[in-house]
């Protein structure tokens, strides 16, 4: 994983990581001050999905999602994702190796970049728990990040973000 090649693009897909700067216009919503953003989902026609990566909360699971009883003890950080949809938790998971990752991950998990998937908190719990990922793999978050169809696009001609590829594995690390 670690031989990819980390450059700057033009092109937004998934796998992809937003970085900020400094003309981004945070007055409105201080949240992306900073951050840096994997996209896990984009379509010219629908728009784009991301996940903060270094918004950790300080809290845990429990504490955010205090209705998730049946929620084994989890010990992974929880991430802001993002200013949507705040009470709806995500998943990404990182693996090493691909090859095994193919033959072990289940079907739900799908990959945004090479060696990072993304999967609803609950198959990462089955998964769990039947021992075929193990808790420092993953990283939880309540919220995403989303764009309509054009928004990114044009913020990216401003220069409030840097978008990056190759990127993706090592952020999560």
């Amino acid at each position: 994983m670690d031989e990819m090649l980390v450059e700057m693009t033009d092109r937004i897909a998934p796998g992809c990581c937003l970085i900020a700067t400094p003309f981004l216009k945070v007055k409105d919503d201080p949240m992306f001050a900073r951050s840096v953003v994997l996209i896990t989902d984009h379509d010219p026609l629908e728009g784009a999905m991301g996940l903060i990566l270094n918004r950790p909360t300080g809290q845990s699971f429990q504490e955010i999602f205090p209705d998730a009883h049946t929620v084994p003890k989890i010990e992974a950080p929880i991430f802001v994702g993002g200013p949507v949809e705040q009470v709806v938790g995500y998943s990404l998971i990182t693996v090493n190796d691909e090859f095994d990752a193919v033959e072990t991950l289940p079907s739900s998990f799908l990959q945004v970049a090479p060696g990072v998937y993304r999967s609803h908190p609950d198959e990462v719990f089955k998964s769990l728990e039947e021992g075929l990922i193990s808790d420092d793999q993953v990283r939880y978050f309540c919220g995403a990040s989303g764009w309509e169809k054009r928004q990114l696009k044009s913020e990216l001609e401003q220069g409030a973000w840097i978008l990056i590829s190759g990127l993706a594995h090592r952020c999560m690390q």
